[in-house]
Protein backbone atom coordinates (compact mmCIF):
# COMPACT_ATOMS: atom_id res chain seq x y z
CA UNK A 1 0.00 0.00 0.00
CA UNK A 2 2.84 2.37 0.91
CA UNK A 3 4.48 1.63 -2.47
CA UNK A 4 1.29 2.59 -4.34
CA UNK A 5 1.02 5.85 -2.39
CA UNK A 6 4.67 6.65 -3.22
CA UNK A 7 4.12 6.09 -6.97
CA UNK A 8 0.95 8.24 -6.88
CA UNK A 9 2.92 11.01 -5.10
CA UNK A 10 5.59 10.89 -7.81
CA UNK A 11 3.00 11.55 -10.51
CA UNK A 12 1.49 14.45 -8.59
CA UNK A 13 4.82 16.12 -7.71
CA UNK A 14 7.37 15.25 -10.42
CA UNK A 15 9.33 18.51 -9.97
CA UNK A 16 10.17 17.54 -6.39
CA UNK A 17 12.13 14.55 -7.63
CA UNK A 18 13.34 15.67 -11.06
CA UNK A 19 15.01 19.10 -11.24
CA UNK A 20 14.30 21.06 -14.41
CA UNK A 21 17.29 22.32 -16.39
CA UNK A 22 17.49 26.08 -16.17
CA UNK A 23 19.57 29.24 -16.31
CA UNK A 24 19.59 31.11 -13.03
CA UNK A 25 21.56 33.55 -10.99
CA UNK A 26 21.58 36.84 -9.15
CA UNK A 27 22.35 40.41 -10.22
CA UNK A 28 23.65 42.73 -7.50
CA UNK A 29 21.76 45.88 -8.46
CA UNK A 30 19.95 48.52 -6.36
CA UNK A 31 16.17 48.08 -6.25
CA UNK A 32 16.08 45.18 -8.72
CA UNK A 33 12.47 44.14 -8.17
CA UNK A 34 10.39 44.46 -11.32
CA UNK A 35 13.32 45.08 -13.66
CA UNK A 36 13.01 43.06 -16.89
CA UNK A 37 15.80 40.71 -17.96
CA UNK A 38 15.69 39.27 -21.48
CA UNK A 39 17.06 35.98 -22.75
CA UNK A 40 18.24 36.29 -26.34
CA UNK A 41 19.31 33.67 -28.87
CA UNK A 42 22.17 34.18 -31.32
CA UNK A 43 21.30 33.26 -34.91
CA UNK A 44 24.12 33.95 -37.34
CA UNK A 45 25.63 36.68 -35.17
CA UNK A 46 22.35 38.49 -34.43
CA UNK A 47 20.49 38.19 -31.14
CA UNK A 48 16.71 37.67 -30.96
CA UNK A 49 14.60 37.75 -27.79
CA UNK A 50 13.13 34.37 -26.89
CA UNK A 51 12.10 34.88 -23.26
CA UNK A 52 11.96 37.43 -20.43
CA UNK A 53 11.48 37.55 -16.69
CA UNK A 54 11.39 40.09 -13.88
CA UNK A 55 14.05 40.20 -11.19
CA UNK A 56 12.80 39.63 -7.65
CA UNK A 57 13.78 41.80 -4.68
CA UNK A 58 17.06 39.89 -4.32
CA UNK A 59 17.92 40.42 -7.99
CA UNK A 60 17.37 36.75 -8.77
CA UNK A 61 16.31 35.48 -12.19
CA UNK A 62 15.45 32.11 -13.68
CA UNK A 63 14.93 30.87 -17.25
CA UNK A 64 14.17 27.44 -18.57
CA UNK A 65 17.15 26.21 -20.59
CA UNK A 66 16.58 26.48 -24.38
CA UNK A 67 16.47 23.24 -26.36
CA UNK A 68 19.38 24.12 -28.65
CA UNK A 69 23.07 24.48 -27.92
CA UNK A 70 24.55 27.82 -28.94
CA UNK A 71 25.37 31.37 -27.92
CA UNK A 72 22.74 33.22 -25.93
CA UNK A 73 22.68 36.53 -24.07
CA UNK A 74 21.25 38.01 -20.89
CA UNK A 75 20.07 41.52 -21.76
CA UNK A 76 19.14 44.39 -19.46
CA UNK A 77 19.44 47.08 -22.15
CA UNK A 78 20.98 47.60 -25.59
CA UNK A 79 24.22 48.72 -23.96
CA UNK A 80 24.15 46.26 -21.07
CA UNK A 81 24.15 42.61 -22.05
CA UNK A 82 26.42 39.61 -21.82
CA UNK A 83 26.87 36.52 -23.99
CA UNK A 84 27.19 32.96 -22.71
CA UNK A 85 26.96 29.39 -23.95
CA UNK A 86 24.00 27.09 -23.50
CA UNK A 87 25.13 23.50 -23.81
CA UNK A 88 22.20 21.10 -23.63
CA UNK A 89 24.48 18.58 -21.88
CA UNK A 90 24.63 20.93 -18.88
CA UNK A 91 21.50 20.61 -16.76
CA UNK A 92 22.20 23.75 -14.75
CA UNK A 93 23.79 27.07 -15.66
CA UNK A 94 24.28 29.62 -12.89
CA UNK A 95 25.64 33.07 -13.73
CA UNK A 96 25.90 35.71 -11.00
CA UNK A 97 26.77 39.38 -11.46
CA UNK A 98 28.52 41.53 -8.85
CA UNK A 99 27.19 44.79 -10.29
CA UNK A 100 24.69 46.16 -12.80
CA UNK A 101 27.38 46.03 -15.52
CA UNK A 102 26.77 42.49 -16.75
CA UNK A 103 29.80 42.11 -19.01
CA UNK A 104 32.35 43.32 -16.47
CA UNK A 105 30.97 41.61 -13.38
CA UNK A 106 30.00 38.12 -14.57
CA UNK A 107 30.78 35.25 -12.21
CA UNK A 108 30.47 31.69 -13.54
CA UNK A 109 29.07 29.76 -10.58
CA UNK A 110 28.04 26.64 -12.46
CA UNK A 111 28.81 25.77 -16.12
CA UNK A 112 31.97 24.15 -17.43
CA UNK A 113 31.43 25.52 -20.94
CA UNK A 114 31.14 29.09 -19.71
CA UNK A 115 34.23 28.78 -17.53
CA UNK A 116 36.08 27.85 -20.73
CA UNK A 117 34.44 30.65 -22.69
CA UNK A 118 35.24 33.43 -20.25
CA UNK A 119 38.80 32.26 -19.61
CA UNK A 120 39.22 32.35 -23.39
CA UNK A 121 37.64 35.81 -23.68
CA UNK A 122 40.01 37.24 -21.05
CA UNK A 123 43.07 35.69 -22.69
CA UNK A 124 42.00 36.87 -26.15
CA UNK A 125 41.47 40.40 -24.82
CA UNK A 126 45.03 40.40 -23.43
CA UNK A 127 46.57 39.14 -26.70
CA UNK A 128 44.56 41.54 -28.86
CA UNK A 129 45.71 44.45 -26.68
CA UNK A 130 49.35 43.42 -27.16
CA UNK A 131 48.90 43.09 -30.93
CA UNK A 132 47.17 46.46 -31.19
CA UNK A 133 50.03 48.14 -29.28
CA UNK A 134 52.61 46.63 -31.62
CA UNK A 135 50.51 47.66 -34.63
CA UNK A 136 50.42 51.26 -33.43
CA UNK A 137 54.20 51.32 -32.97
CA UNK A 138 54.65 49.82 -36.44
CA UNK A 139 52.66 52.60 -38.10
CA UNK A 140 55.17 55.21 -36.92
CA UNK A 141 57.66 53.94 -39.50
CA UNK A 142 57.76 53.61 -43.26
CA UNK A 143 56.57 50.27 -44.58
CA UNK A 144 59.94 49.11 -45.93
CA UNK A 145 62.05 50.38 -43.04
CA UNK A 146 64.01 48.16 -40.65
CA UNK A 147 61.89 49.37 -37.72
CA UNK A 148 58.65 48.51 -39.52
CA UNK A 149 59.93 45.01 -40.31
CA UNK A 150 60.96 44.54 -36.68
CA UNK A 151 57.48 45.32 -35.32
CA UNK A 152 55.84 43.33 -38.12
CA UNK A 153 57.84 40.29 -37.04
CA UNK A 154 56.64 40.71 -33.44
CA UNK A 155 53.04 41.11 -34.61
CA UNK A 156 53.27 37.97 -36.77
CA UNK A 157 54.78 36.07 -33.86
CA UNK A 158 51.93 37.09 -31.54
CA UNK A 159 49.31 36.07 -34.12
CA UNK A 160 51.03 32.73 -34.64
CA UNK A 161 51.24 32.16 -30.88
CA UNK A 162 47.51 32.88 -30.57
CA UNK A 163 46.72 30.44 -33.40
CA UNK A 164 48.72 27.71 -31.60
CA UNK A 165 46.79 28.48 -28.42
CA UNK A 166 43.48 28.16 -30.31
CA UNK A 167 44.51 24.86 -31.84
CA UNK A 168 45.64 23.40 -28.51
CA UNK A 169 42.42 24.51 -26.81
CA UNK A 170 40.39 23.02 -29.66
CA UNK A 171 42.20 19.68 -29.40
CA UNK A 172 41.60 19.56 -25.65
CA UNK A 173 37.85 20.18 -25.87
CA UNK A 174 36.66 18.93 -29.26
CA UNK A 175 33.98 18.20 -30.37
CA UNK A 176 32.26 20.63 -28.00
CA UNK A 177 30.39 23.68 -29.27
CA UNK A 178 32.97 25.92 -27.60
CA UNK A 179 35.86 24.19 -29.37
CA UNK A 180 34.18 24.33 -32.79
CA UNK A 181 33.57 28.07 -32.44
CA UNK A 182 37.10 29.09 -31.42
CA UNK A 183 38.93 26.97 -34.00
CA UNK A 184 37.36 29.01 -36.80
CA UNK A 185 39.35 32.04 -35.58
CA UNK A 186 42.68 30.53 -36.66
CA UNK A 187 44.08 32.93 -39.26
CA UNK A 188 47.40 31.54 -40.42
CA UNK A 189 46.75 28.73 -42.86
CA UNK A 190 49.20 27.38 -45.46
CA UNK A 191 48.66 28.80 -48.99
CA UNK A 192 47.45 25.44 -50.31
CA UNK A 193 45.01 24.85 -47.46
CA UNK A 194 41.27 25.26 -47.96
CA UNK A 195 40.08 28.63 -46.61
CA UNK A 196 37.22 26.85 -44.76
CA UNK A 197 39.48 24.15 -43.28
CA UNK A 198 38.74 25.26 -39.71
CA UNK A 199 35.04 25.95 -40.33
CA UNK A 200 32.94 23.04 -39.08
CA UNK A 201 30.10 23.08 -41.59
CA UNK A 202 29.04 19.66 -40.35
CA UNK A 203 28.06 21.12 -36.97
CA UNK A 204 24.55 22.70 -37.07
CA UNK A 205 25.04 24.08 -33.54
CA UNK A 206 27.24 26.79 -35.07
CA UNK A 207 24.13 28.33 -36.64
CA UNK A 208 23.66 29.83 -33.16
CA UNK A 209 26.90 31.78 -33.41
CA UNK A 210 28.56 34.19 -35.82
CA UNK A 211 30.93 31.55 -37.23
CA UNK A 212 29.21 30.79 -40.54
CA UNK A 213 28.14 34.34 -41.38
CA UNK A 214 31.57 35.73 -40.46
CA UNK A 215 33.53 33.19 -42.52
CA UNK A 216 31.18 33.46 -45.51
CA UNK A 217 31.36 37.26 -45.48
CA UNK A 218 35.16 37.24 -45.20
CA UNK A 219 35.41 34.79 -48.07
CA UNK A 220 33.27 36.98 -50.30
CA UNK A 221 35.21 40.11 -49.28
CA UNK A 222 38.80 38.89 -49.39
CA UNK A 223 38.90 35.63 -51.36
CA UNK A 224 36.55 36.42 -54.24
CA UNK A 225 37.06 37.95 -57.66
CA UNK A 226 34.73 40.98 -57.68
CA UNK A 227 32.94 40.03 -60.90
CA UNK A 228 29.60 38.32 -61.50
CA UNK A 229 31.45 35.13 -62.43
CA UNK A 230 33.68 35.43 -59.36
CA UNK A 231 30.75 35.81 -56.96
CA UNK A 232 28.88 32.92 -58.59
CA UNK A 233 31.97 30.70 -58.27
CA UNK A 234 32.31 31.64 -54.61
CA UNK A 235 28.66 31.01 -53.68
CA UNK A 236 28.89 27.61 -55.37
CA UNK A 237 31.98 26.78 -53.29
CA UNK A 238 30.33 27.98 -50.08
CA UNK A 239 27.12 26.04 -50.65
CA UNK A 240 29.08 22.93 -51.59
CA UNK A 241 30.89 23.14 -48.25
CA UNK A 242 27.61 23.72 -46.41
CA UNK A 243 25.89 20.78 -48.13
CA UNK A 244 27.41 18.34 -45.59
CA UNK A 245 24.51 19.18 -43.26
CA UNK A 246 20.92 20.02 -44.33
CA UNK A 247 20.37 22.61 -41.56
CA UNK A 248 23.65 24.36 -42.31
CA UNK A 249 22.94 24.23 -46.04
CA UNK A 250 19.56 25.94 -45.57
CA UNK A 251 21.08 28.52 -43.24
CA UNK A 252 23.95 29.36 -45.63
CA UNK A 253 21.60 29.66 -48.61
CA UNK A 254 19.22 31.92 -46.71
CA UNK A 255 22.11 34.12 -45.56
CA UNK A 256 23.48 34.43 -49.11
CA UNK A 257 20.05 35.28 -50.49
CA UNK A 258 19.49 38.01 -47.93
CA UNK A 259 23.05 39.31 -48.40
CA UNK A 260 22.84 39.64 -52.18
CA UNK A 261 19.30 41.00 -51.95
CA UNK A 262 20.67 43.79 -49.73
CA UNK A 263 23.96 44.63 -51.45
CA UNK A 264 23.85 42.96 -54.87
CA UNK A 265 24.79 42.26 -57.51
CA UNK A 266 21.28 41.14 -58.42
CA UNK A 267 22.65 38.74 -61.02
CA UNK A 268 24.07 36.61 -58.21
CA UNK A 269 20.70 36.70 -56.46
CA UNK A 270 19.10 35.55 -59.73
CA UNK A 271 21.59 32.70 -59.91
CA UNK A 272 20.98 31.59 -56.31
CA UNK A 273 17.23 31.57 -56.82
CA UNK A 274 17.35 29.74 -60.14
CA UNK A 275 19.96 27.16 -59.16
CA UNK A 276 19.32 26.55 -55.49
CA UNK A 277 15.80 27.66 -54.55
CA UNK A 278 13.69 26.80 -57.59
CA UNK A 279 15.65 23.59 -58.12
CA UNK A 280 14.66 22.43 -54.65
CA UNK A 281 18.04 22.74 -52.95
CA UNK A 282 16.50 24.59 -50.01
CA UNK A 283 14.05 22.81 -47.74
CA UNK A 284 13.32 25.34 -44.99
CA UNK A 285 14.01 28.80 -46.35
CA UNK A 286 13.43 31.46 -43.70
CA UNK A 287 12.99 34.42 -46.04
CA UNK A 288 12.20 38.03 -45.24
CA UNK A 289 9.06 39.65 -46.62
CA UNK A 290 11.02 41.44 -49.35
CA UNK A 291 12.87 38.30 -50.36
CA UNK A 292 9.64 36.28 -50.28
CA UNK A 293 8.10 38.71 -52.77
CA UNK A 294 11.12 38.30 -55.03
CA UNK A 295 10.94 34.52 -54.73
CA UNK A 296 7.25 34.57 -55.67
CA UNK A 297 8.14 36.60 -58.76
CA UNK A 298 10.82 34.09 -59.71
CA UNK A 299 8.40 31.22 -59.14
CA UNK A 300 6.10 32.74 -61.77
CA UNK A 301 8.98 32.79 -64.25
CA UNK A 302 9.79 29.09 -64.34
CA UNK A 303 9.89 27.11 -67.58
CA UNK A 304 6.42 26.16 -68.75
CA UNK A 305 4.76 28.99 -66.84
CA UNK A 306 2.69 31.61 -68.60
CA UNK A 307 4.78 34.77 -68.87
CA UNK A 308 3.55 37.80 -66.92
CA UNK A 309 1.37 39.87 -69.23
CA UNK A 310 1.75 43.63 -69.47
CA UNK A 311 0.62 46.53 -71.63
CA UNK A 312 3.26 48.72 -73.19
CA UNK A 313 3.59 51.39 -75.91
CA UNK A 314 5.11 50.80 -79.33
CA UNK A 315 6.91 53.47 -81.38
CA UNK A 316 3.58 54.76 -82.75
CA UNK A 317 2.21 55.34 -79.25
CA UNK A 318 -0.17 52.39 -79.51
CA UNK A 319 -0.69 50.27 -76.40
CA UNK A 320 0.40 46.67 -77.03
CA UNK A 321 -0.45 43.53 -75.09
CA UNK A 322 2.40 41.02 -74.71
CA UNK A 323 0.19 37.96 -75.11
CA UNK A 324 -1.37 39.39 -78.28
CA UNK A 325 2.06 40.22 -79.72
CA UNK A 326 3.27 36.65 -79.12
CA UNK A 327 0.18 35.02 -80.63
CA UNK A 328 1.31 35.63 -84.24
CA UNK A 329 4.63 33.76 -83.97
CA UNK A 330 5.70 30.30 -82.90
CA UNK A 331 8.89 31.61 -81.26
CA UNK A 332 9.16 34.99 -79.53
CA UNK A 333 12.43 36.37 -78.20
CA UNK A 334 12.07 38.96 -75.45
CA UNK A 335 15.19 41.11 -75.80
CA UNK A 336 15.61 43.54 -72.88
CA UNK A 337 18.07 46.24 -73.90
CA UNK A 338 18.97 49.92 -73.72
CA UNK A 339 20.48 52.43 -76.13
CA UNK A 340 23.14 53.14 -73.48
CA UNK A 341 24.14 49.48 -73.12
CA UNK A 342 27.40 48.75 -74.97
CA UNK A 343 26.89 45.00 -74.64
CA UNK A 344 23.47 45.35 -76.28
CA UNK A 345 25.04 47.16 -79.25
CA UNK A 346 27.66 44.40 -79.57
CA UNK A 347 25.22 41.48 -79.71
CA UNK A 348 22.45 43.18 -81.73
CA UNK A 349 24.12 42.56 -85.16
CA UNK A 350 24.46 38.86 -84.36
CA UNK A 351 20.82 38.66 -83.29
CA UNK A 352 19.78 40.58 -86.44
CA UNK A 353 21.75 38.17 -88.62
CA UNK A 354 20.19 35.14 -86.97
CA UNK A 355 16.64 36.48 -87.25
CA UNK A 356 17.16 37.28 -90.97
CA UNK A 357 18.29 33.72 -91.62
CA UNK A 358 15.16 32.29 -89.96
CA UNK A 359 11.71 31.94 -91.41
CA UNK A 360 10.02 35.26 -90.58
CA UNK A 361 6.74 33.48 -90.00
CA UNK A 362 8.26 31.42 -87.18
CA UNK A 363 10.33 33.87 -85.15
CA UNK A 364 9.76 37.34 -83.77
CA UNK A 365 12.05 39.52 -81.66
CA UNK A 366 10.29 41.66 -79.06
CA UNK A 367 12.75 44.40 -78.20
CA UNK A 368 11.90 45.91 -74.80
CA UNK A 369 13.83 49.13 -74.35
CA UNK A 370 14.78 50.40 -70.92
CA UNK A 371 15.35 53.89 -72.22
CA UNK A 372 13.86 57.05 -70.78
CA UNK A 373 14.31 59.26 -73.86
CA UNK A 374 12.05 58.70 -76.89
CA UNK A 375 14.60 59.88 -79.47
CA UNK A 376 17.38 57.68 -78.09
CA UNK A 377 15.02 54.70 -78.13
CA UNK A 378 14.01 55.30 -81.74
CA UNK A 379 17.59 55.84 -82.94
CA UNK A 380 18.58 52.47 -81.51
CA UNK A 381 15.82 50.67 -83.48
CA UNK A 382 16.14 52.22 -86.95
CA UNK A 383 17.82 49.13 -88.46
CA UNK A 384 15.38 46.61 -87.00
CA UNK A 385 13.74 44.25 -89.57
CA UNK A 386 10.04 43.62 -90.01
CA UNK A 387 9.92 40.67 -87.62
CA UNK A 388 11.13 42.85 -84.74
CA UNK A 389 8.80 44.92 -82.61
CA UNK A 390 10.16 47.51 -80.21
CA UNK A 391 8.35 48.55 -77.04
CA UNK A 392 9.20 50.87 -74.16
CA UNK A 393 7.64 52.41 -71.08
CA UNK A 394 10.33 55.11 -71.18
CA UNK A 395 10.86 54.58 -67.45
CA UNK A 396 14.28 52.90 -67.54
CA UNK A 397 14.86 50.50 -64.67
CA UNK A 398 11.60 51.61 -63.07
CA UNK A 399 9.67 49.91 -65.86
CA UNK A 400 6.97 47.45 -64.85
CA UNK A 401 8.39 44.87 -67.24
CA UNK A 402 11.74 44.77 -65.38
CA UNK A 403 9.90 43.99 -62.14
CA UNK A 404 7.66 41.34 -63.71
CA UNK A 405 10.54 39.57 -65.45
CA UNK A 406 13.15 40.24 -62.74
CA UNK A 407 15.51 41.97 -65.14
CA UNK A 408 18.71 43.17 -63.47
CA UNK A 409 21.05 43.58 -66.43
CA UNK A 410 20.99 44.27 -70.14
CA UNK A 411 20.96 42.45 -72.38
CA UNK A 412 18.57 39.84 -70.96
CA UNK A 413 16.51 37.25 -72.83
CA UNK A 414 13.41 35.12 -72.54
CA UNK A 415 12.00 32.81 -75.21
CA UNK A 416 8.19 32.50 -75.30
CA UNK A 417 5.95 30.32 -77.41
CA UNK A 418 2.81 31.37 -79.29
CA UNK A 419 0.77 31.25 -76.07
CA UNK A 420 3.34 33.39 -74.23
CA UNK A 421 4.56 30.42 -72.20
CA UNK A 422 8.20 30.52 -71.08
CA UNK A 423 10.20 27.88 -72.96
CA UNK A 424 13.73 29.12 -72.28
CA UNK A 425 15.67 31.66 -70.20
CA UNK A 426 19.08 31.93 -71.88
CA UNK A 427 21.75 33.66 -69.81
CA UNK A 428 23.67 35.10 -72.77
CA UNK A 429 23.79 35.29 -76.55
CA UNK A 430 25.53 31.92 -76.90
CA UNK A 431 22.81 30.14 -74.93
CA UNK A 432 20.14 32.02 -76.86
CA UNK A 433 21.44 30.79 -80.23
CA UNK A 434 21.83 27.24 -78.90
CA UNK A 435 18.27 27.19 -77.57
CA UNK A 436 16.89 28.66 -80.80
CA UNK A 437 18.67 25.99 -82.84
CA UNK A 438 17.09 23.30 -80.69
CA UNK A 439 13.64 24.89 -81.13
CA UNK A 440 13.94 25.26 -84.89
CA UNK A 441 12.06 22.58 -86.89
Amino acid sequence: MQKLIYIFWLFLCPTVIFSQANISGEINIPKPKGLSLYLKENIGGHYHTIDSCQLNRKGEYNFQTPKNTGFYALHLSDSNWVQFIVDTNEVQIQLDFESANLRKSIQIVQSAQNHLLWDFIEYRKKVQHEISQIYIKKTYFKEKSIEYAYFQKIEDSLNLEFDKYLWTLYQQHKPSFFANTIVSDIKNTPPNMDYFYYTKFEDPRLIRSAVFTKKITEYLQFQTNYTEEGFIKSVDEILLKASVNPEVSDFALNYLLELFLAVGPDIVLDYLVEEYVMNGACSQLDASAILSARLNAYENLQLGMSAPNFHILNADGVVQNLKDICSFYKINILFFASSHCQFCHEITPELLQYSKSTNNKLLQVVHISLDTNYSEWQNSTKNFPANWVSLSELKGWDSKSTELFQIHKTPSFYILDQNANIISKPKNMEELIQDLQLLSP
